[in-house]
């Protein structure tokens, strides 16, 4: 979550609102979707057979899915400080 928050603001200038979000607001949502350690960004474009937006990814999901991609491969210099990196020892002996 903290990461996704910290992409939407750094990459796309966008602030984060933490609240209670009723139901009915997500059916007039342009774009929903998850966040999560195994879901990384999963886009929502359906809520109770209602499309979301126009019923596809929307461009702020799609840009922060590949910001999030480019980071948790390395691919962005701008987050390196966010990896504890291990010397290959350290790896060797965590596996005795």
């Amino acid at each position: 979550r903290d990461t996704v928050i910290k992409l939407a603001k750094n990459e796309l200038g966008l602030e984060t609102i933490e609240r209670s979000v009723d139901k009915s607001e997500l059916y007039l949502a342009d774009e929903c979707f998850f966040s999560g350690t195994a879901a990384h960004i999963a886009p929502i474009v359906e809520i109770d057979h209602r499309p979301v937006g126009t019923g596809e990814i929307g461009k702020i999901t799609s840009a922060l899915q590949e910001f999030f991609a480019e980071v948790i491969l390395g691919r962005n210099p701008k987050y390196l400080d966010w990896y504890t990196f291990l010397a290959k020892s350290q790896i060797l002996n965590s596996n005795s």
